[in-house]
């Protein structure tokens, strides 16, 4: 059974992709996902152990939602601006 932590609102379980966890995976150790809940809303999020340096190419002028070079608190605030903006 999955365990919620009271305060952010974050659900922890299985791997919801079961690749992530299989030690054969190239991924594997490479990403986590969680399930976000915030007002109402659910969403599936990756947390990466690496930067892709997306934020170094000319397309964007900004970090990823879920970027490492970002404090965790700055991406579980990405995330909430993210579900609030779904319908």
């Amino acid at each position: 059974m999955p365990m919620r932590e009271p305060s952010s609102g974050i659900v922890r379980g299985r791997h919801p992709l079961p690749y992530l966890g299989d030690p054969s995976s190239p991924v594997y150790r490479q990403v986590t996902m969680e399930v976000f809940n915030h007002q109402g809303k659910q969403g599936l999020f990756s947390r990466p152990a690496g930067c892709c340096l997306w934020w170094r190419t000319d397309e964007v002028n900004n970090y990823c939602s879920n970027c490492v070079l970002i404090s965790r608190e700055q991406q579980d605030t990405e995330f909430r601006q993210n579900l609030e903006c779904r319908n």
